[in-house]
């Protein structure tokens, strides 16, 4: 059954199907250039990965809260024209838990960022950049996200990430 899905899997075929995940849970914009899954070499997890990863949205959803909360030079990282930037990724690399996902969860027991350059912003209790995720609450056509739980996350050559809290 691995090798059938290792094969049915082609890059073509996955980025399909990360593309329409993407859609549906993500309020943003997903971006990749290759993308590979791996059906043995981290068994029993599947290992996918890709490169050249980007995670974007409308530069106009929180310029309002920008603008109006403290100032300060790191609130401007990662802000664009037209999109902010949450997070690229020079290469991302993970394992997923096949068992979690019969049950429908998501266990993610390693991540690997190259080259992270993270964007991360909170501007009050109530909105922060990372909250990028459809909720039933401003999303009715999506389904919920499955429980979710990862274990280590390893950075690599040369982190960039800003934090701002317009609160402190």
């Amino acid at each position: 059954i691995l090798t059938i899905m290792q094969v049915a899997l082609s890059p073509s075929v996955l980025a399909g199907i990360v593309d329409r995940f993407a859609r549906e849970y993500i309020d943003g914009d997903l971006s990749f250039g290759k993308i590979r899954l791996s059906m043995f070499r981290h068994f029993p997890n599947i290992g996918i990965s890709m490169d050249d990863c980007s995670l974007t949205y409308p530069a106009e959803r929180f310029a309002s809260l920008e603008a109006s909360g403290a100032q300060g030079l790191l609130l401007r990282e990662g802000c664009g024209t037209d999109a902010d930037t949450l997070a690229s990724f020079k290469h991302f690399s993970a394992g997923i838990n096949i068992g979690s996902l019969i049950t429908g969860r998501i266990s993610i027991p390693h991540v690997i960022l190259v080259q992270p350059r993270i964007f991360a912003h909170s501007y009050d209790e109530d909105n922060a950049n990372w909250n990028i995720f459809h909720t039933e609450g401003n999303d009715t056509t999506g389904t919920p996200l499955p429980p979710v739980s990862i274990g280590r996350i390893r950075f690599t050559e040369h982190p960039h990430i800003v934090y701002t809290d317009s609160k402190d």
